[in-house]
């Protein structure tokens, strides 16, 4: 037997001892469930079980001692884990309302103080840094090669026990980590940066979102900080920079990727780690992202596919960051109410039900000359508004001084839905469904006479219904206000209802005005046969297509406007699809 033949069977016997020593170690490490082992117990078989994937006969270690899961099996994850996962329960609740803490305030003595009177004043939930200003981690990981690019600060190190602590209280705890914006790592690691086509290194806070090393360097953060206990990871940063990209070079090859679906990618591998950890993912987006092409596509942030690869989605849709005029929106210093409802509620039907929308509230001063408790209250009464039950409110100097009474606001119960116009009417809503942005060129219907915003729904008539009676019905109950002929809608019908305790206002639009009955001042009850569609392109429908429009306005105010010319001006009107029972 040759030398090498001699040492590659005693490397292979050492290894296989090696082997059975690990996993002999996690067998002990599983029965044991003392308090205080129970913290360092996911290091440990972290490294166990690398120890035992490393081993091969020709190799005993070929990568660095740090450790993804992904390679085990789904039933020797649940064996493993089923103990950690289940030691310490999650906090729900049915409505998030927290604030933002950083890691040095978290540190502070007085902590404890700020979290009792968070309480007190009827929040439940917190979001925490795990890095201090810049980069550093807060805490000291445990991860070799995690460690020689960032050792971390003792700062937070008692994180796991604070958590366990604000648990106790009932406290729904977020961990904030930064991603890609990260100058302390860009310092140590400047092969990870943006470079400029031409070799030189962009803007020395930013890394290369594309760079699998910095995805992985991440990654392993996200694994160090799902097992300290907290119930969701919010990531920040989660874009390329708010720059024109012109001249700049990526790992990745731009003319076959977009700048999306890298952001994408990386979330989809995210959420598979907090998934393993049975904690949520959010993640922070700029509140432009759901107004134009230019803004999601720069960065990145494209909300639709987003929500298919996170729980949570978080957007700054801060007032003081957007210019008078923006969108229609002429006032949002002195009146958040209508851009937070709008941006809010487009955030929500962008997100499809395939995530939650919980946006950030401005709890700061800025650009706004009489900020106050007002001002923090408005936005949350629109973001409830819109349906969203949730909110966490920001203050980079963690000064909740005018925010602490508006953390008790609740979310309302919501109404019973409304009843449909007509039968089979989630069928019928196929065209211009609320909000769509439409003019001649752009439209969904041909010929087009209109442009801006559609302030209502339209319900199409089915295939045979051409030459046929189709019935409208009334959605609630409430006096008929008046019927007119009307220039756009040829028939019109307004009557007045609420819509729990909201005043609004429905208009129905292109009916055969002799087949209403009912005279102003008549009181209609909740689905009684009000009338029929008028018959299409004729005086009853003005010209137009046979079809219902149905808009529904905020108040008392009779307002016939089928369109707007700002999306900011949306919200004075309601969308029907969220009121009615489809």
């Amino acid at each position: 037997m040759s030398a090498s033949e001699a040492t590659k069977k005693k490397c292979c016997r050492w290894s296989f001892m090696v082997a059975i020593i690990a996993l002999a170690g996690i067998t002990y490490v599983m029965a044991d469930t003392t308090a205080e082992f129970r913290e360092k117990k996911r290091v440990w078989l972290a490294n166990a079980i690398h120890d035992v994937q490393a081993v091969n006969e020709n190799d005993i270690y070929p990568k660095p001692v740090y450790l993804t899961t992904t390679e085990l099996s789904k039933e020797f994850k649940e064996i493993l884990f089923k103990e950690i996962l289940s030691s310490e329960p999650k906090v729900e609740h049915d409505s998030i309302r927290g604030i933002y803490i950083t890691a040095s305030t978290a540190a502070s003595a007085n902590f404890m103080t700020m979290v009792d009177q968070l309480i007190a004043s009827g929040g439940n939930s917190l979001v925490i840094d795990v890095e201090m200003s810049g980069g550093q981690l807060a805490f000291t990981p445990e991860n070799p090669w995690l460690t020689a690019i960032n050792p971390g600060s003792t700062k937070l190190n008692h994180l796991s026990s604070l958590i366990k602590e604000l648990h106790e209280k009932d406290i729904y705890v977020i961990a904030r980590q930064v991603i890609f914006n990260d100058p302390y790592t860009a310092s140590r690691k400047p092969e990870w940066r943006i470079r400029y086509q031409s070799g030189a290194l962009y803007d020395g806070r930013w890394l290369d979102p594309s760079h699998p090393e910095v995805q992985e360097y991440n990654f392993l953060i996200t694994r160090e900080v799902a097992e300290m206990g907290f119930d969701e990871i919010q990531y920040d940063y989660i874009r390329f920079p708010d720059s024109y990209h012109y001249g700049l070079n990526y790992y990745y090859d731009e003319s076959q990727q977009e700048r999306w679906e890298i952001i994408n990618d990386f979330l989809a591998k995210a959420h598979l780690i907090t998934q393993e950890y049975q904690i949520d993912l959010g993640v922070d987006v700029f509140g432009a992202t759901i107004y134009g092409d230019l803004d999601w596509n720069l960065v990145g942030q494209k909300i639709d596919e987003i929500a298919k690869n996170v729980d949570v989605i978080y957007p700054m849709v801060y007032p003081s960051h957007i210019s008078p005029g923006y969108n229609g929106f002429y006032n949002p210093y002195g009146a958040p109410y209508s851009f937070i409802y709008d941006s809010i509620g487009k955030f929500i039907k962008a997100a499809n039900g395939n995530a939650e929308i919980r946006p950030w509230i401005q709890g700061f001063a800025m650009r706004i000359p009489n900020y106050g408790p007002w001002f923090v209250a408005e936005q949350i009464k629109a973001t409830y508004d819109t349906s969203a039950n949730d909110f966490v409110i920001w203050n980079a100097s963690n000064n909740y001084s005018t925010s602490w009474s508006s953390l008790g606001m609740l979310p309302p119960e919501p109404p019973e839905p409304l009843s449909p116009p007509l039968e089979n009417a989630a069928k019928r809503v196929t065209k211009k469904p609320f909000g769509i942005k439409i003019s001649p060129n752009d439209s969904p219907v041909s010929p087009e006479r209109f442009s801006g915003y559609h302030t209502g729904t339209d319900f199409e008539i089915l295939e045979g219904e051409e030459d046929k009676k189709v019935t409208v019905y009334a959605i609630c109950s409430g006096p008929l206000a008046l019927k007119r002929d009307l220039n756009g809608y040829g028939g019109v019908m307004v009557q007045q209802c609420y819509y729990g305790e909201q005043e609004i206002t429905v208009v129905y639009g292109h009916l055969n005005l002799s087949s209403i009955d009912a005279e102003a001042g008549d009181m209609l009850e909740e689905g009684q046969k009000i009338g029929i569609l008028g018959k299409g392109f004729s005086e009853e429908t003005d010209g137009e297509r046979k079809h219902l429009h149905l808009g529904i306005h905020r108040g008392k105010e009779v307002s016939f406007l089928g369109y707007v010319n700002s999306a900011g001006e949306l919200s004075a009107w309601l969308d029907p699809e969220k009121l009615i029972a489809l």
